[in-house]
């Protein structure tokens, strides 16, 4: 054997023994770029089958195949066994030196530490270049990491942006479907408007009817008596309307709503607003006033109402110069709104 050959040995034997004393990865890649052609390393992936993400074999950059064989050379004892026997055989392409006289050992001895700087050199070079690819690597995880995140939270808003167009669209269809009932119920209020206020109507021309009945009745019984010769009773003196004690009939007031008799104002039809706002005036006008039929309420508090319709009265707080109006009720809730109102005001 040559001593070209021996010296490679030397390397391949020293090798072995600084992986077997735990030298790190990044040396062990450094020294395999160092004893080992492209030739060989393709040679080695494709024997070995090694795993090369992302490319061929031929494709493959330097680094890539250093880094499976580094692997694969700590894990198995069949590609050691391999690397190292390719490593201590003489280069095939290289020719045989021919034979010189032995040099001296000192000169010898200077040749080894000349190649064993420029070892150091090339590998504390490999090793700087290692460190700045591994700083590199580290950043583009972080932007990688950072982008993940980000592609989480865009997903996340656009899944909230999906089901609030969702639930929006939802909404829209019900309305749609709504629609028909609430022009349906919009025409039933209308046609119960009308039939309340033709129900009136209906009161009023009773209303004049009985009257005109009563006055029919006087004038036949005065007649009859007529002719009997006899004279025809006086009529009973009509009791006054009643006032409010101590208060001047020709005093105006100020009328006060109370949160209740607004709603009720508020939602009503507005020909039904209508009469109760002038009801409401005349009350504060004249509260004696003959239609509006002023009635005491029973009970301590000074509680008063006034006739809007045959079906609905108002009643009010007086307080001095002030008509407080509590509420307007119907003539079938009349007596729970007394008692309640009684309960709140005496």
């Amino acid at each position: 054997m040559s001593e070209g050959n021996g010296r490679k040995r030397a390397q391949a034997e020293a090798l072995e023994q600084a992986l077997l004393e735990g030298e790190g990865k990044g040396s062990l890649e450094a020294w395999l770029a160092y004893l080992l052609p492209r030739e060989a390393l393709e040679d080695f992936a494709r024997r070995f089958a090694l795993k090369i993400k992302g490319f061929r074999v031929e494709k493959a950059p330097d680094r890539i195949l250093l880094s499976a064989l580094s692997k694969a050379f700590l894990e198995k004892g069949e590609v050691r066994e391999a690397v190292l026997e390719r490593i201590g055989e003489p280069a095939e392409s290289a020719p045989e030196p021919s034979p010189s006289p032995p040099p001296g050992k000192e000169e010898k001895r200077d040749q080894d530490e000349d190649e064993v700087r420029e070892l150091r050199s090339r590998l504390e070079a490999l090793q700087v270049e290692w460190n700045v690819l591994e700083l590199k690597e580290k950043e583009l995880q972080g932007e990688l990491k950072k982008a993940r995140s980000g592609e989480k939270k865009f997903r996340r808003r656009a899944l909230e942006a999906e089901e609030g167009k969702r639930k929006l669209e939802e909404q829209v269809r019900k309305l749609k479907n709504l629609a028909p009932e609430a022009k349906q119920a919009k025409d039933l209020r209308r046609e119960v408007q009308s039939l309340k206020e033709e129900n009136e109507r209906l009161r009023a021309s009773l209303a004049s009817l009985n009257t005109d009945r009563v006055n029919l009745e006087r004038e036949v019984e005065e007649l009859r008596l007529k002719k009997r010769g006899k004279k025809a009773p006086r009529e009973p003196k009509k009791e006054p309307p009643p006032v409010l004690p101590g208060e001047d009939p020709d005093q105006w007031h100020i009328p006060l709503f109370e949160k209740e008799f607004q709603e009720t104002l508020l939602s009503a039809p507005a020909p039904e607003a209508q009469r109760i706002l002038k009801t409401v005036f005349f009350a504060c006008q004249d509260p004696a006033y003959p239609s509006l039929k002023l009635k005491k309420l029973e009970g301590k508090g000074d509680l008063w109402s006034v006739r809007v319709d045959p079906g609905m009265r108002l009643i009010f707080l007086r307080e001095g110069k002030v008509f407080r109006f509590l509420t307007a009720t119907d003539r079938e809730d009349q007596d729970t709104e007394l008692k309640s109102l009684r309960e709140r005001y005496g």
